[in-house]
């Protein structure tokens, strides 16, 4: 499960409003970020902690030196670009129990969001860590063009013999073995393990 907070994307206009909104409730003004929704983390923490077990807040950032913004258009013109992505877990099991203190971990969460990307604006990184750049292998390249050749292949072939009629019992075998094959692709093009660059901090 995916949960945007915020509830909308962020714009000059809805950035004005939610500093305006934090400052009429007391709470520290955002640069960067936008006033969470809670009431969905909460109802969806409530009915999950109990079978899921963390929480991961993802943090994107386009850097400075990105020669143009991403969007839908860019996507489908298929130019690339740089994005810094920071992922943090928190276990479910640590987080607090009553609907207003996952509230309030939530706000909280993202007053420390809005000082990770003043940090990333003003050094070009998150933190002291980060990941270096790693790229899928020619392996994952050639088991997707393979897999996406048999469901064409195959998909081409169901619709010639769905009209024959087909029974349950064969309905449910190809279901069954769409699954196994996804099961198969999702393993064989994961991301290789990254490498992680530590800078030592140094103190006098």
């Amino acid at each position: 499960m995916t949960i945007f907070v915020e509830g909308t994307r962020l714009t000059a206009d809805k950035l004005l409003e939610a500093q305006s909104f934090a400052s009429s409730k007391g709470y520290p003004i955002p640069k960067n970020v936008l006033i969470p929704k809670t009431k969905g983390i909460v109802t969806a923490v409530q009915s999950l902690r109990s079978f899921v077990p963390a929480i991961y807040d993802v943090t994107i950032a386009i850097p400075k030196q990105q020669p143009f913004f991403p969007t839908l258009l860019t996507f489908l013109k298929m130019q690339p670009c740089k994005v810094a992505v920071h992922i943090k877990r928190y276990s479910t099991k640590d987080l607090p129990e009553s609907d207003q203190g996952i509230a309030q971990w939530c706000r909280n969460r993202f007053i420390a969001k809005d000082e990770l990307l003043e940090t990333f604006a003003a050094t070009g990184t998150f933190d002291e860590e980060e990941i270096t750049e790693f790229r899928r292998s020619t392996k994952s390249l050639i088991v997707t063009l393979i897999f996406a050749s048999i469901f064409l292949v195959g998909g081409w072939i169901f619709l010639q013999r769905l009209s024959s009629g087909w029974q349950y019992p064969t309905l449910a075998t190809i279901i069954g073995s769409v699954a196994i094959v996804v099961h198969i692709f999702i393993e064989f093009t994961k991301m290789p393990p990254p490498k992680i660059k530590a800078t030592q901090i140094c103190t006098q």
